[in-house]
């Protein structure tokens, strides 16, 4: 496990979802995956489900004393391959995080694909 490649993503991640900001969301919604399987089938290469743990841990730690609730979210690859279908999305992390965000209050009422999102960037 490369330790330094988690932190600077981690806090890449931190100032990209919180940055210096003064006022706060209530919720940060925030991927995972419930098995290496699923971690597989959507990120690819980008970092082992190891990593990926260990980045959201990190993240968790940086965000302790802040003012607002993370949420895990659970990305199932069924779901959201069929989102990215239903909105002709290709898979990126920018987009996962938009599906992340797409589902009301961090919580998924019923199948995640049926988000009607137009998102478009």
């Amino acid at each position: 496990m490369n330790l330094a490649k988690i932190t600077r993503l981690a806090r890449h991640r931190y100032h990209q979802t919180i940055g210096d900001s003064v006022s706060f969301p209530d919720i940060v919604p925030i991927a995972c995956y419930l098995c290496e399987q699923h971690y597989k089938q959507v990120c690819e290469d980008e970092l082992t489900f190891y990593e990926h743990w260990a980045l959201l841990a990190l993240f968790g730690e940086m965000c302790k004393n802040k003012p607002f609730k993370i949420i895990f979210v659970p990305i199932l690859p069924e779901d959201y391959f069929l989102w990215l279908e239903k909105n002709g999305f290709q898979n990126s992390p920018q987009i996962r995080s938009r599906y992340v965000t797409a589902i009301p209050s961090g919580t998924n009422d019923g199948l995640s694909s049926q988000i009607d999102d137009k998102f478009t960037g």
